[in-house]
């Protein structure tokens, strides 16, 4: 029975490391052997770990090769940062000290406009700090801040093809914001 439940731990913790090593995974050419010994210091589970990956390669999968995996849960997205939640937390973490942890809850750094997957500042987000247009991952009702230089106006793009400006900065929303229907921010 123990020979058993080695060969299965073993297969689990291989799999694991197969699926950060980014086996099969577009747009993640890094050492994700680093992330392993990450996720090991943070006291993630294998479970956890795996499926905190899952959920990074699946948000790879979908930016089809415009973001790179640079942390455990965090895409460069060239100019804004995604961060992902471990499964079953509602915030993003840090993992490393050189993380950009740019969209902390409800206290976003100056210079950021930080998307938020739910109401409240929590679940996954999209810190933008570049000026440029950011495609919105998810299908949910949210949040946003706009801590970037006073004044600076963001603008977001329906599916419908219309767009509206949202408040000048600074300014937030900690609800109701309709990402369901929002496919893309200027933040800028």
């Amino acid at each position: 029975m123990k020979s058993r439940i080695g060969v299965l731990l073993g297969c689990v913790v291989a799999s694991l490391i197969m699926m950060i090593s980014g086996a099969g995974v577009a747009g993640a050419a890094v050492n994700r052997s680093d992330f392993v010994t990450q996720v090991r210091a943070a006291g993630l589970s294998t479970e956890k770990a795996a499926a905190l990956q899952a959920k990074v390669d699946g948000y790879l999968v979908a930016l089809k090769g415009r973001g790179k995996q640079v942390s455990p849960n965090q895409i460069d997205l060239n100019g804004a940062v995604l961060s992902v939640t471990v499964p079953g937390e509602g915030k993003a973490r840090q993992f490393v000290a050189a993380g950009i942890p740019q969209c902390a809850g409800a206290s976003a750094n100056y210079g950021w406009f930080c998307a938020y997957q739910f109401e409240n500042y929590t679940g996954d987000n999209i810190g933008m700090y570049s000026c440029g247009y950011y495609r919105i991952p998810w299908i949910s009702i949210g949040s946003f801040q706009n801590r970037q230089t006073a004044g600076t106006v963001p603008t977001v793009y329906f599916d419908d093809g219309t767009r509206q400006n949202l408040a000048p900065a600074p300014s937030k929303q900690s609800g109701d914001v309709l990402w369901f229907e929002i496919n893309t921010v200027r933040n800028c």
